[in-house]
This record gives C-alpha cells, sequence and structure tokens, in this order.
C-alpha cells in the first residue's frame, strides 16, 4: 500500500503512526511544513518528506503540487489531518478516485450552512473519518456526515513520551509536602472552566490545604483578579505557558479539567495518567470517555463549582484512593489507549479503504 500523507506539523502520535507504516513496510510519503521537526526522522525511516507550506483551504499551487505528486507516485490512499491539508488534498484528487482520510479531534465548528465546512469534514469526495473519540463521532453525525463514514480510533500514547529526568519541586513554589496540589495544564480560554475550579478551591480552603496550580497562557486578567477578589491570591500560582510543563506533573495530587464545552480527548489527561495522577474532569465531549467515573478519576457536572469541590474533599481526604485511580488511569493508557493500538486501528481502516 503507498500512502501520501498532506501533513502540517506531527504530533508524537501521528509521527510514530507514519513511522511505524513505514517500517511495517508500506510506502509512505510526506508532504510536511516547513516547521516539521521530524523530517529527519522520517527521512531515516526511508519515508520520502516533500516539504511545502499549505497557507490555506483553497491553495490552488499546492493542491497542482499534490496532484503532480499524486501522478508520479501511484498512491493507494491519501491521509490529512489538519483542515487546510485536507481541503488542498480534496481539490488534488478530483476526479482520480482515490480515497481520501481525514482526522478530527474537536467538537462543533461545522455547519451544513456553512459553506467552508464543505471544503473539508462535510465535503462528500472525503472518504473516511478518524474520530478521536465517541463525543466527535456524534458531533459529526449531527451535520450530517454518513456513519459509514466515522471510525472512532483513540489517539494512542506512550507513558516513556512524557517521563522527564526533571522534575519541579515543591520549594520551588513554596509548597509545602503536606499541602494538597490541584493541577491544569491547558490553553486557558473561558471554554476551559477554571474560574470554577478557583471557586471550588475556596469552598475547599476551611477544610483541606489545598493549592492551584495552573499552567498555560492567560487571555487577559479575569482569573487572576478572581482568585484575589476571593482572597486566593496565596492559594492560586499562575505560571503562564510553559514548553516544560510535563516537569510540574510530579507536584500534583489531583489533575483538573473543568471545561464546559467542546472538548475532545485532552492530551494533558493522558499525560496525567502516564503520570500515575487522578484525574477529575466534566461530563464534556469526550472526557467520560477517558476517564471512568470512580474508576480513574472522578466525572463532575460542567460549571458546578461545589460539586467540584466535593470530588476534590474525597481525592485530598482518601490519598490511597486517589493513587489507585491514578494507577487504573495509566493501565488504562497502556491496554486502550497506547500508540501500539491506535496504528493497528489505523492500519486496519487504511487497508479496508484501499480493499474496497
Amino acid at each position: 500500500m503507498n500512502i501520501l500523507v498532506v501533513s502540517c506539523v506531527s504530533d508524537l502520535s501521528e509521527s510514530t503512526l507514519y513511522i511505524s507504516l513505514a517500517e511495517s513496510g508500506y510506502s509512505v510519503e510526506i508532504i510536511c511544513d516547513p516547521r516539521e521537526s521530524r523530517v529527519e526522522e522520517f527521512r531515516a525511516a526511508g519515508i520520502e518528506v516533500r516539504v511545502r507550506s499549505i497557507r490555506s483551504r483553497l491553495d490552488f499551487v499546492s493542491a497542482l503540487f499534490i496532484r503532480k505528486c499524486i501522478q508520479k507516485g501511484s498512491f493507494d490512499l491519501i491521509y490529512s489531518p489538519f483542515n487546510k491539508g485536507l481541503s488542498t488534498a480534496l481539490l488534488a484528487t478530483l476526479g482520480l478516485g482515490l480515497p481520501v482520510v481525514s482526522y478530527r479531534g474537536t467538537l462543533g465548528n461545522l455547519s451544513r450552512l456553512d459553506p467552508s465546512s464543505y471544503l473539508t469534514h462535510l465535503n462528500p469526495n472525503l472518504s473516511a473519518i478518524i474520530c478521536n473519540c465517541r463525543a466527535v463521532k456524534s458531533s459529526l453525525l449531527s451535520v450530517g456526515v454518513a456513519e459509514e463514514k466515522l471510525h472512532v480510533i483513540y489517539k494512542g500514547h506512550d507513558p516513556s513520551w512524557y517521563r522527564s529526568g526533571n522534575s519541579k519541586n515543591r520549594e520551588e513554589l513554596s509548597l509545602k509536602p503536606s499541602d494538597f496540589v490541584i493541577g491544569i495544564i491547558a490553553n486557558i480560554r473561558p471554554l476551559k472552566g477554571v474560574r470554577y475550579l478557583i471557586e471550588s478551591l475556596a469552598e475547599i480552603r476551611a477544610e483541606i490545604p489545598a493549592h492551584l496550580v495552573v499552567i498555560g497562557d492567560l487571555p487577559n486578567n479575569e482569573l487572576v483578579q478572581l482568585s484575589h477578589d476571593l482572597g486566593l491570591e496565596s492559594l492560586v500560582h499562575f505560571i503562564g505557558f510553559r514548553s516544560d510543563a510535563r516537569e510540574f506533573l510530579p507536584l500534583f495530587d489531583v489533575f483538573v479539567m473543568p471545561s464546559i464545552r467542546r472538548e475532545g480527548f485532552p492530551r494533558a489527561v493522558v499525560e496525567a495518567y502516564c503520570s500515575r495522577i487522578p484525574a477529575i474532569v466534566t461530563n464534556v465531549g469526550g472526557m467520560p470517555e477517558l476517564v471512568r467515573n470512580g474508576e480513574s478519576g472522578i466525572v463532575v457536572s460542567p460549571k458546578n463549582s461545589h460539586e467540584l469541590a466535593q470530588a476534590l474533599i474525597r481525592i485530598a481526604r482518601l490519598p490511597d484512593r486517589g493513587r489507585s485511580l491514578g494507577e487504573r488511569g495509566f493501565e488504562l493508557v497502556q491496554s486502550e489507549f497506547h500508540v501500539n493500538t491506535y496504528v493497528e486501528k489505523v492500519r486496519m481502516l487504511f487497508e479496508s479503504l484501499c480493499d474496497s
């Protein structure tokens, strides 16, 4: 099977997929952005790499470039995991009858009334969509995508990716060994629901010695002001964006993702699991598929700071239970969300599309 990947910048799951397919004997060629850091790694695996920046969803020059690559390469299938590449690949394959496969990891932002949606995931010429969770599949069904096109394959991970030789210590944040540390790593936008997490801290501070560590860029000063208004300025630590964010994970007693809408299958929760940290998430999007309530973490209602506070108290007062939840989360990554499982399921999908 000859596969053409039209990519931008690959994450670890995607790059492992491409290299694993090449090492299994498939012919893989990648068109990727100049910012791609794994070009030499791909080439070392026998993958031909063409570097090109796709500038828009209607990049006709890039579509012509891709079409010429297709005509030279005798490809059996095109895979593109990002919107600009997908729309350009669909343009390039018009009339060629090649199966084109996409990836969808987010909810929303597609509509039958929006013409731009037909350039990507609502395009009738798209053969299949890899959905990163069942919630994404449901979202696509709601806008009219045929069910036979939708394939739920959880993006895989390997715990070894997230091990770091370095880790932060509590003294760096003036945290005592007895403090109960709550952590969140995210792109801090309103839909992440961090305000409800801060409000929950205000509710529990009289009962447990809790601190909140927030890692990620803040869009404005509202959350800082909220923490001041609630008298929590010494208990909430806004770290900002950090390229070494995972080095903070060993500090956390619990990881929280309190999103209020449009959450897919957050990698940050998987990273917490890989460090055996229990998770509390809201019943939003694909998160209940990742966090099994009472088994590997706790699932609460969105926009409910009181319910979130009670979940935090449960884990703080039963540390052995928290460790057990974190251990079960690690086991889930190994058994259900491992990159090897992901690679095999994608390979089987590609094979079935080429055989049909």
